[in-house]
């Protein structure tokens, strides 16, 4: 059983370093945006083409949010990890 405690662990550890992956690039995407959201403020058009630009960027925005995909990540391997304590306890053994 220590290779499922070495798995946990190594799993936990790379989890933890996506979590502040994930909030760094949050931190950034989110300075990104207030900085087109500035430059589309000032561009000379009317408030209509102003939100449609808007949720045109955000649309394209979304979509290359990487930080998405880890996110999906970190969940599934959570899952394993539930898995995994899960198949322990109904062997009489708790890796956590």
């Amino acid at each position: 059983m220590i290779e499922f405690e070495i798995l946990k662990e190594v799993t936990l550890a790379i989890n933890q370093d996506r979590e502040k992956k994930k909030a760094e690039k949050i931190k950034e995407w989110k300075a990104r945006a207030n900085n087109v959201s500035e430059y589309i403020c000032s561009l000379p058009i009317s408030h209509s083409q102003r939100n449609q630009l808007v949720d045109k960027i955000t649309d394209l925005l979304d979509v290359a949010l990487d930080w998405k995909a880890l996110e999906a990540v970190i969940n599934e391997s959570n899952a394993i990890m539930k898995i995994f304590d899960e198949d322990s306890e109904d062997n009489g053994e708790k890796l956590s």
